[in-house]
């Protein structure tokens, strides 16, 4: 009941976006595949809240489809030049450099693909992920640099290509 959207948490996630963009970068909390990556943040933002509200049965069916934005793991689990298309059309519809994004746990920490254009965080932070090699760690963004930061070690930088040399885009 809670979860609901007339729950207190319901309430609190119809409150904010699935799909954001601060400066050069989209943060999504999962990915983007096929027919979403040319669609609009509001596009994205008002399907999934629609969905939320109206339950599956809502047109689009943003919040629970396996390639939208709280579901998809192809950026994170797909090689680089099998994701390249997904990953040019979300650069060029949404205008940035770098998508950031969670939703599957990396045992290898934060993962940097695309040529630097793909940052995968999701470190498995919960203590459901400990046994599976789940740690602490997160991604800060300064002036824009990226540092991953881990409890009682030094911030340590991302090793981003230029882009350059990442995924080409148009």
């Amino acid at each position: 009941k809670a979860m609901s959207a007339d729950g207190k948490y319901g309430q609190w996630i119809l409150g904010h976006n699935a799909v954001i963009k601060i400066n050069d970068i989209l943060f999504l909390h999962a990915g983007l595949g096929g027919r979403f990556t040319r669609m609009s943040r509001d596009e994205l933002n008002d399907g999934v809240r629609k969905q939320l509200r109206e339950g599956k049965e809502a047109e689009g069916g943003l919040a629970m489809h396996p390639s939208g934005p709280l579901w998809y793991r192809g950026l994170a689990l797909m090689d680089d030049k099998d994701m390249a298309e997904d990953v040019e059309a979300l650069v060029e519809t949404h205008k940035v450099e770098r998508i950031v994004i969670g939703h599957t746990f990396s045992r290898d920490g934060i993962v940097v693909k695309a040529g630097g254009r793909v940052i995968v965080i999701d470190v498995g932070i919960s203590r459901y992920y400990k046994p599976l090699g789940g740690q602490l760690a997160c991604v800060v963004i300064e002036g824009g640099n990226f540092f991953e930061v881990r409890p009682g070690k030094e911030p340590q930088p991302l090793k981003l290509p230029a882009l350059e040399e990442a995924v080409p885009v148009p």
